[in-house]
């Protein structure tokens, strides 16, 4: 996703502003969409979700998108 079609990014964007001393944390964050475009505007992305398939493919993306400021953890939010 893009801020300049996507919703949520452009809520995010309105509201939070994200900036290169921010930190953000996307709990349920699947294969790293809103983690990765997050990633680019502040200095460090966590994404964590249950499922190792889906975190792999953030990872692949993240790898592709030279995101090093993102991270990505296999766990249960609630833990």
């Amino acid at each position: 996703p893009d801020y300049e079609t996507n919703g949520f990014l452009k809520l995010l964007e309105t509201f939070a502003s994200p900036a290169p001393h921010m930190s953000v944390l996307d709990i349920g964050c699947g294969c790293g969409g809103y983690t990765l475009a997050l990633a680019k505007r502040v200095g460090s992305a966590q994404g964590v979700d249950i499922s190792p398939k889906m975190l792999g493919h953030a990872r692949a993306r993240a790898e592709i998108m030279n995101l090093g400021n993102a991270e990505f953890r296999c766990m249960d939010w609630a833990q």
